[in-house]
């Protein structure tokens, strides 16, 4: 997984609105050698955030199952 380009009109990041974090970090971290650290809850909401030697490539978080919330990938553009 290469690490994001910050190229105007092209991602540079990708979010996973997840019920089910662990299972989202055994299955990206085999499928793409991704290591994972979780920040602190109460500043961060327990955000999640994918490495792949040494450099963040996509971050995850429980949403799904909230009222309103889906799971889901979330895709962010670079405003320049």
């Amino acid at each position: 997984m290469p690490t994001p380009d910050i190229t105007p009109g092209a991602p540079c990041w990708i979010d996973l609105m997840t019920s089910d974090p662990d299972q989202a970090k055994r299955f990206y971290g085999e499928l793409f050698g991704w290591e994972f650290q979780t920040g602190d809850q109460e500043k961060y909401g327990g955000y999640i955030t994918a490495a792949k030697n040494g450099k963040s490539v996509a971050g995850h978080h429980a949403e799904a199952g909230r009222p309103g919330r889906h799971a889901g990938h979330v895709v962010h553009l670079p405003a320049h």
